[in-house]
């Protein structure tokens, strides 16, 4: 991270601690069994290790405003869910942003060495579907309005940096787990029950996108990943993301969705995929009101014995 990513991210931290106490914002801290409640300068830590690591707590793939066309996109089983029109989400503001941390696991003289974070955001806009004109332009068809509640949980530990020479210990937070990220609507009628990822050398399955992995232990995925989704329908409309890719995958009829994802060669690092299931209400009947719930889950790839930062995890 750059000097100035660092400068902007301390300002943002400055923002977020300033903000504690406002409408729509809050900055919860728990202390749990003996231990000692956690120091004004823990909390300013840990908050700055979540600011300072915008890919675990601001994921974007699945609030992205680009549009997806899905006219070329697999129809499935007897084409079971016709092509949609051209649609996007279009988000107008983000509200009831939580922040809310547990700290835990005392040393010898109580003083808490982890912490466990919540992120929760609700954001509204709308959907907006378009419709192709004669010049090859998208126009505004139709809009409906969302409502999405975003959630995400952290984990941080307390590990010793340096001794100095007068013998006082120096420690700092950092990230040692992360969950994947959960985005329902509200009153979601459409969604997912599992993802299952298979490639070389793997074969596992995701039933909880809350479910905590600790750095060490993030799924590497190989260079091509066969995924199949499960959802509680059979005709919804399944989108697969990563980056600014956004495609529709095919429907088995069954209630499962198949797609194969391509990641090739990367440096070290966290990446995110998202599989997003909305009902079929939601883009071919003009009536039904929004519905959608969508996994965000994250992977590992290269040296998967460094943390975010690049740190030793010594946990």
């Amino acid at each position: 991270m750059n000097r100035i990513t660092k400068c902007i991210a301390l300002l943002v931290l400055g923002v977020a601690l300033a903000s504690c106490g406002k409408s729509g914002q809050s900055l919860s801290s728990v202390s749990g069994g003996n231990v000692n409640p956690a120091t004004p300068e823990a909390q300013t830590q840990v908050v700055q290790q979540v600011v300072l690591n915008p890919q675990l707590s601001s994921e974007s793939l699945v609030r992205s405003g680009n549009t997806t066309s899905a006219s070329m996109a697999p129809v499935g089983v007897d084409g079971l869910v016709p092509p949609p029109p051209p649609w996007r989400r279009h988000i107008t503001s983000v509200t009831d942003s939580t922040l809310s941390k547990t700290f835990s696991d005392p040393d010898s003289v109580g003083n808490p060495t982890m912490a466990h974070v919540i992120i929760q955001k609700t954001f509204r806009g709308t959907l907006d579907q378009f419709v192709r004109t004669r010049t090859g332009q998208d126009s505004l068809r139709l809009s409906k309005p969302l409502e999405d509640h975003w959630v995400r949980k952290l984990d941080l530990r307390r590990v010793r940096v340096w001794v100095d020479s007068l013998g006082v210990t120096h420690t700092k937070w950092h990230i040692v787990g992360t969950s994947g990220v959960n985005v329902t609507s509200s009153d979601a009628a459409t969604l997912i029950t599992s993802i299952r990822l298979q490639g070389v050398g793997l074969d596992t399955t995701v039933t909880d996108p809350l479910a905590m992995v600790r750095m060490r232990k993030m799924v590497a995925l190989p260079d091509s990943v066969h995924i199949t989704v499960t959802v509680n329908s059979n005709n919804a409309d399944v989108f697969l993301y990563r980056g600014m890719m956004r495609r529709r995958i095919t429907s088995n009829g069954d209630g499962t969705y198949s797609a194969d994802l391509r990641l090739g060669l990367f440096e070290w690092g966290i990446e995110h995929f998202a599989v997003d299931a909305l009902s079929f209400g939601t883009l071919h009947d003009d009536a039904a009101p929004y519905s959608s719930n969508a996994w965000v889950l994250p992977f590992g790839h290269g040296d998967r014995d460094r943390d975010v930062e690049g740190n030793d995890d010594h946990r």
